[in-house]
């Protein structure tokens, strides 16, 4: 610590090392907060671009889109998107995977099915679609019950599984 100094008639005590690293510690902070308000604002935490995401593609006829990030108990989004001429017999097979329904509740699924079919790896909607020959969107809304990292595997009938991976926060 220096010695207290006179500047004019006051005497002041001061230790310019020490001031210019608490200033050095408040400008880290300052930057800190600014790129987490910023993360926050993409999306990182919930819902924004960073948050958006589309999983399939090539060998399957269907997409899905669903967000990367969700919150324990925050109601989620995912929507699979499915090409024309996929239903047989006017009718659409969805299977989700055991692992991802045991981490979230289905609030509603849009359309509704027709019959749910339930296996010990997971469990089939069965969906009627009014027209086979037009593109299908399927809606599923659900609450995460579970928080960190979940796989969730959907497949169209019995082909190829998507895979994708959500982050739940707590």
């Amino acid at each position: 610590m220096e010695p207290i100094r006179r500047v004019g008639e006051l005497e002041i005590e001061e230790d310019l090392d020490f001031q210019r690293r608490m200033w050095r510690v408040q400008q880290i902070g300052w930057a800190l907060l600014v790129l987490v308000v910023v993360a926050a604002l993409l999306g990182l935490f919930g819902k924004g671009p960073l948050s958006r995401a589309v999983a399939g593609g090539t060998g399957v006829s269907f997409t899905v889109e669903y967000e990367r990030f969700g919150r324990y108990k925050a109601p989620m989004r995912m929507t699979v998107h499915i090409g024309p001429g996929v239903a047989q017999q006017g009718q659409i097979r969805l299977w989700l995977a055991r692992e991802y329904l045991d981490a979230v509740q289905i609030q509603q699924i849009v359309p509704e099915p027709v019959d749910v079919l339930s296996q010990e790896d997971g469990t089939t909607y069965v969906i009627q679609v009014a027209d086979s020959s037009a593109p299908t969107t399927v809606t599923f809304d659900v609450l995460a019950e579970r928080f960190g990292l979940q796989v969730v595997q959907i497949r169209l009938g019995e082909g190829q599984p998507v895979r994708f991976r959500q982050l739940i926060y707590p």
